[in-house]
């Protein structure tokens, strides 16, 4: 795809720290059920959906660009330097999509999503 990373061993602690961040797991967790690249924006209204238990549609633009910043600036580029998730460019604009790498962490994630919200995840 695009940028990618992975020179960082998923330690436990490793693991423990990037999923210490609610952000990161509902980043990872959307992105590992996607089929096709998914664009910032869209990963922000669905992060700011779980986070606020609102329907997506009902997302106010502040909070997605909020979100937004949070992730380009520092959700991110961590999960691109584990090698868990990778950026490109598609149609101009930024993608974002799951790697392989996520296996390794998908039971500590479905762990620390146990408890998150789960209504309006989904679409």
């Amino acid at each position: 795809m695009g940028k990618r990373g992975g020179d960082i061993e998923l330690t436990p602690d490793v693991t423990f720290e990037l999923l210490s961040d609610s952000r990161r797991q509902y980043a990872l967790a959307y992105l590992s059920r996607r089929d096709q690249p998914v664009s910032m924006d869209e990963l922000a209204r669905h992060i700011a959906a779980w986070e606020g238990d609102d329907p997506v549609n009902d997302i106010e633009e502040e909070t997605i660009e909020r979100i937004q910043m949070t992730l380009y600036h520092n959700h991110i580029p961590k999960l691109i330097a584990a090698g868990l998730v990778e950026r490109g460019e598609q149609n101009g604009g930024q993608v974002l999509e799951s790697t392989d790498k996520v296996n390794q962490v998908e039971a500590e994630l479905r762990m620390g999503l146990d408890d998150g919200p789960k209504k309006h995840y989904t679409t």
